[in-house]
């Protein structure tokens, strides 16, 4: 397992659309990387620092709406090498530290918080012979969506060239005509999924959702169930509800003095009460949610399942088993030999 690693960047206009045309291969030069994905779409970002670039790729790195596209994968492994980030440089500048000149590069996704989706401008091509899941895979990638059930496009080709530069909901139109012509089924996309269903056979009614496997074969390295409850917030709530803590999570009783009647007359007297407990800290929701780390997997987006299992046989403690919705996810990592792992959040 996790052998084969590819790990690609490429700068420029990609006039070509999709994969790489129209981009400059920088995979050459040492760089790191960081990725964030997430249900959010502001959160949607890339951070690259590209080391001792020649004058020439860094005049392409700073040229005015320039664009750029990582590749990241194991080859060996079920979801192979995608596309981890496409998107747009909006801050690049360079600075010396000790014998390296490093470029920093900050991009955003080419869907922003205040850009719909049906906003988002898409540039595709593919020569005739090519199978009808690179062309909605390089839309999903295009876009940020999560692709669902599409795997059985594969044995689908093309019969002629296919070109397209408009919006995203034009570009949807103009696949549905092609997939209708072969008789196949249609393809579906909201803000958050773009998905395939073949209504054309008896199975019609249902859809099959791609999951990926986590677990210590398939590139697993860490996951654990996440605390709802903050610490910093749990350590007020006990410092403002001592009382109630001590004793156990019952409501304790104090006593006052309390004066009774007026003037010369007027007595104390000793009245208890309950103390009254405040809570600061939020109860657990009822969902498990679970943080993970595994070796990079291009199949981890947002709004995609994952399966995660990282019990063992003899070990005492229970471990993170059962399927989860990946909610954010952050990529990490280097092409000159350090580990290029995932990190993420998931909800049941």
């Amino acid at each position: 397992m996790a052998f084969g690693l590819v790990n690609n960047l490429f700068v420029g206009d990609f006039a070509g659309g999709n994969d790489s045309d129209g981009g400059w291969d920088i995979s050459n030069l040492h760089f790191d990387f960081e990725i964030s994905r997430s249900i959010v779409w502001y959160e949607n970002y890339a951070k690259f620092k590209i080391y001792n670039a020649s004058i020439d790729t860094v005049n392409r790195i700073l040229f005015e709406g320039a664009g750029i596209m990582h590749e990241c994968g194991f080859e060996d492994e079920p979801n192979g090498v995608g596309t981890l980030f496409v998107g747009n440089i909006t801050r690049a500048y360079c600075e010396k530290s000790g014998n390296d000149v490093i470029t920093h590069i900050t991009a955003t996704s080419t869907r922003g918080p205040e850009y719909q989706l049906v906003k988002v401008p898409i540039a595709l091509s593919f020569p005739a012979g090519s199978d009808m899941l690179s062309v909605v895979k390089a839309v999903s990638e295009w876009t940020a969506m999560p692709l669902q059930g599409a795997d059985s496009l594969k044995e689908v080709e093309l019969d002629d060239d296919f070109s397209f530069c408009g919006s995203v909901n034009a570009c949807m139109k103009k696949i549905n005509g092609i997939l209708d012509s072969m008789g196949c089924g249609r393809m579906y996309f909201d803000n958050s999924m773009l998905a395939y269903i073949d209504d054309t056979g008896d199975d019609s009614q249902y859809q099959t959702l791609s999951i990926v496997r986590l677990d210590y074969s398939s590139g697993l390295i860490s996951a654990s169930p996440i605390r709802e409850r903050e610490d910093g917030l749990l350590k007020k709530d006990v410092e403002q509800n001592l009382s109630y803590y001590y004793f156990g999570g019952k409501s304790p009783v104090a006593t006052k003095m309390v004066k009774v009647g007026k003037g010369k007359k007027a007595k104390k007297y000793a009245k208890s009460y309950d103390i009254e407990y405040k809570p600061i800290a939020k109860a657990a929701e009822g969902r498990l949610k679970v943080q993970f780390k595994s070796l990079i997997n291009p199949g981890l987006v947002p709004n995609t399942r994952v399966s995660i299992d990282n019990t063992q046989e003899g070990l005492p403690l229970p471990g993170v088993n059962g399927e989860f919705l990946i909610r954010k996810v952050k990529f990490k990592g280097n092409n000159y030999g350090g580990r290029c792992e995932a990190e993420g959040e998931a909800v049941e």
